[in-house]
């Protein structure tokens, strides 16, 4: 983890300064009703985060439902994670699409 000091530089907190915490990854669900569902179980079973993979199938059809999956995830009290997978950039299953990084990522 990082944060910035009083002269705005970026410093780094040790890693037995640092809070441990919980999370898993969640992929392939896209019906927010059943994702809410999971997102209670996960936060009840005590994680803290969930991590959900974005492919470039999802940025270019799926961003909308994926926006909810995000708010979803944070109305469970969960911190959502977006890591971007597959596409030819990435490790994963996801179709080689037409996106770089900077496109993928944009609202």
């Amino acid at each position: 983890m990082h944060h910035l000091d009083t002269a705005g530089q970026r410093v780094s907190e040790p890693l037995h300064a640092r809070e441990v915490s919980f999370g898993t990854a969640y992929f392939g669900v896209r019906d927010p009703h059943h994702a809410s569902r999971d997102f209670q179980a996960m936060r009840r079973t005590g994680y803290d985060w969930v991590l959900l993979p974005m492919t470039q199938d999802d940025a270019v059809w799926e961003r909308a439902t994926f926006r909810h999956l995000v708010q979803r995830a944070e109305a469970n009290g969960l911190e959502p994670i977006v890591s971007l997978w597959g596409g030819g950039l990435f490790g994963g299953e996801g179709n080689e699409g037409p996106l770089d990084a900077t496109e993928w990522l944009e609202d």
